[in-house]
């Protein structure tokens, strides 16, 4: 559905990417494209807008914003993508009402599902309270992997 929707919006066939529609075009051309490859196309021309503001959030050191913009994509990735699982949702909500998390997001896929959390260190009691609750409800054990001091390199 992403490439017909692709090829509807640029008029070429296959060689054109996504990174080449901005977000003037894809709002343009939207009403020619049916339903959910709308939906799709929307996530991925926005997705790549989020990318290049996450690297500008990190190279100024705002965690803050890359949070933002990682619970921004995960409720594109749920609602108009459609490839998030109720417990991920679940995850990604309760772990924004923590204070030192900024934000949240589905990574992986159907096989390697992962929440990438942008949180302030060190890891805040709360988030393991959370992950104990996920674990009673759900029944998934969650292995926790902690990165520090995100560095762009140019």
């Amino acid at each position: 559905l992403p490439c017909q929707c692709l090829q509807t919006l640029t008029g070429k066939g296959d060689g054109c990417s996504f990174q080449e529609i901005t977000l003037q075009e894809l709002a343009e051309a939207l009403g020619t494209v049916p339903e959910e490859s709308r939906r799709w196309c929307s996530h991925i021309v926005r997705e790549n807008e989020r990318v290049h503001d996450v690297v500008c959030a990190i190279e100024e050191g705002d965690l803050r914003r890359v949070g933002t913009v990682l619970a921004e994509s995960h409720r594109s990735l749920s609602d108009l993508y459609e490839a998030s699982f109720p417990e991920v949702d679940w995850l990604v909500k309760h772990s924004d009402q923590i204070e030192a998390i900024h934000g949240a997001r589905l990574v992986g896929g159907r096989r390697s599902t992962s929440v990438l959390v942008c949180a302030d260190s060190p890891r805040p009691a709360e988030l393991d309270e959370l992950l104990s609750e996920y674990r009673h409800i759900f029944g998934f054990s969650v292995v926790l992997v902690e990165l520090h001091n995100p560095v762009v390199q140019k």
